[in-house]
C-alpha cells in the first residue's frame, strides 16, 4: 500500500528511498534537536532535562539513501537523544539523564506497521518503553490524548511538535492555536511541500477549495500566476496567513532546500518565545544552503512598496552563506538606525522582539550591528548601572539603546 506520501513501506526488508529534499529536512530536525537541549542544559546544575517530542505524521521510520539505511523523524529522535545524553553525561562530574517521552502518531495502517516493526527492530519497543507512545490514527483526532498525558504526567511542560504535512491543505490551523494556547512552552515545526502550491496554482474550482484556507480567491491566484516572483509572493502570503492563525508570536518561514532536489518545500517553526525563535534562525545560518529565502536581508525581509522600489532589482535569492550573511549586515547598519528615536529609548531585548519576526538575522547579528554602529557613534548603548559595553557579545536584553543625539538620520 502506498502512503499519502508517495512511500510504501509494505515490503519491511525494503524500506522506500528517501527523497534528497527530506534528507535535507531531517538534517535540520538533528540540528535545531541538538541545539534545543543544549541551550536548556547550558546550566551544569541541571542533572534532569524533561521534554516531549510529538511527530504527528510520523512515518515507516526507516528509508532508503544512497544504498544505506537512514533514520526516519521517530528513530532520528530517539537516534539524538540518547547520543546526547550519552555527551553531557560525560562532560558532567555529577550523574546526566534527559527524561523524554515521544508521541508518534501515523494515520496510515500499512505504514503504523512498519513504524513499529522498525522501533522493535531497533529496540525501542524493549521493555514496555514507558516513555513511548505509539498511536495508529489523524494528529487532529489524537491530539487531545497527547494533551491529556502531557498535562497529568506532572512533569516539564517543554514539547516539541514535528507536523510534516504533504500539502498546504492539510495544516491543521485549529490545531496549531490550540497546542500554542494550552501549552506555552511549546514549539511547532511545520514542513508541507509548496512545490504543489507554486507549480499548479491554478483558477481551477478544486485548486480554489484547497486554497480556501488561505483567503485566495481566482484574483489573487491570477496575480500571483503574473508574478514574475511567484515563490516571494507566496512566501509573504503564508507567512502573513500562518502567523495570523497558528496563534504563535514568532516564526521563522524560510524554505528548505537541496542541491540534489528540485523540490521546495517550506520549513516553519513557530514558538511563544523569541529566544526559540533566535535558535531555530541560528540552525538556518549553521547549515547554510539548507535554507532559501526569497525576500529582503534586513528588518523588512517580506515588505515591499511598488512605489518605491523595482522588486526584481532589489530580491536575490539568500542562501544564508557569505553572501547573505554581508547583506545582512549591510542591511541591519541601514535599518536600525531608523528603527530608533532620541527620545525613546528602548532595550535590546524589546528591539529584537519587536523586529526577529520580519528578519533573518539571528541575534548575534543584531548585537554585532549595533555594536558597530556604538563605535561609529550612532547610537548609545547603556547598561542598567549607566556602564557602556566593551563588545557586542556583552550586550544584555536590558541594555538601553538609543539614537546619539549628535547623529543625524538625514544631513
Amino acid at each position: 500500500m502506498v502512503a499519502k506520501h508517495g512511500y510504501d513501506w509494505s515490503d519491511l526488508n525494503r524500506p522506500p528511498e528517501i527523497d534528497a529534499h527530506s534528507v535535507a529536512k531531517h538534517n535540520v530536525i538533528r540540528a535545531y534537536v541538538e541545539r534545543y537541549v543544549r541551550v536548556l542544559t547550558a546550566d551544569p546544575r541541571i542533572d534532569v532535562l524533561r521534554v516531549n517530542f510529538v511527530d504527528g505524521f510520523a512515518g515507516g521510520g526507516l528509508y532508503r539513501h544512497n544504498g544505506a539505511t537512514h533514520l526516519g523523524s521517530p528513530l532520528l529522535l530517539l537516534d539524538t537523544i540518547a547520543r546526547l545524553e550519552r555527551e553531557i553525561s560525560a562532560e558532567r562530574t555529577k550523574p546526566f539523564s534527559i527524561r523524554a517521552r515521544y508521541y508518534f502518531v501515523e494515520q496510515d495502517r500499512a505504514t503504523h506497521d512498519a513504524l513499529k516493526h522498525n522501533l522493535k527492530q531497533s529496540g525501542a519497543l524493549a521493555n514496555g518503553s514507558d516513555g513511548l507512545n505509539l498511536t495508529h490514527g489523524g494528529f487532529v483526532d489524537v491530539l487531545p490524548a497527547i494533551f491529556r498525558s502531557i498535562q497529568t504526567d506532572g512533569g516539564q511542560k517543554r514539547t516539541v511538535f514535528l507536523l510534516d504535512q504533504y500539502g498546504y491543505s492539510d495544516v491543521p490551523f485549529d490545531s496549531l492555536r490550540l497546542i500554542i494556547g494550552t501549552l506555552p512552552h511549546a514549539e511547532v515545526i511545520l514542513t508541507f511541500a509548496t512545490d504543489a502550491l507554486i507549480n499548479y496554482m491554478s483558477t481551477e474550482p478544486q485548486f480554489l477549495k484547497a486554497m480556501e484556507p488561505l483567503g485566495l480567491d481566482a484574483d489573487a491566484i491570477q496575480r500571483l500566476q503574473e508574478s514574475k516572483l511567484t515563490r516571494f509572493a507566496v512566501e509573504k502570503i503564508l507567512c502573513e496567513h500562518i502567523h495570523r492563525n497558528s496563534g504563535a508570536r514568532f516564526f521563522t518561514p524560510f524554505f528548505i532546500r537541496s542541491p540534489a532536489s528540485r523540490r521546495s518545500y517550506w520549513l516553519v517553526h513557530l514558538s511563544s518565545h523569541p529566544k526559540a525563535r533566535d535558535e531555530m534562525t541560528a540552525v538556518h545560518w549553521q547549515l547554510q544552503n539548507h535554507f532559501c529565502h526569497y525576500g529582503k536581508a534586513g528588518l523588512d525581509m517580506l515588505g515591499f512598496d511598488p512605489e518605491k522600489e523595482d522588486l526584481g532589482q532589489t530580491m536575490f535569492d539568500f542562501y544564508f552563506d557569505d553572501n547573505a550573511l554581508r547583506r545582512t549586515h549591510d542591511a541591519l547598519l541601514e535599518d536600525i538606525p531608523a528603527h530608533l528615536s532620541f527620545d525613546k529609548p528602548i532595550t535590546f531585548e524589546q528591539l529584537f522582539r519587536e523586529n526577529c519576526n520580519q528578519s533573518p538575522a539571528h541575534s548575534t547579528q543584531f548585537r554585532n550591528v549595533l555594536f558597530e554602529l556604538y563605535r561609529m557613534k550612532v547610537i548609545e548603548i547603556v547598561t542598567t548601572r549607566g556602564g557602556e559595553r566593551r563588545s557586542a557579545t556583552a550586550i544584555q536584553g536590558d541594555d538601553v539603546i538609543a539614537l546619539n543625539r549628535t547623529f543625524r538620520l538625514f544631513p
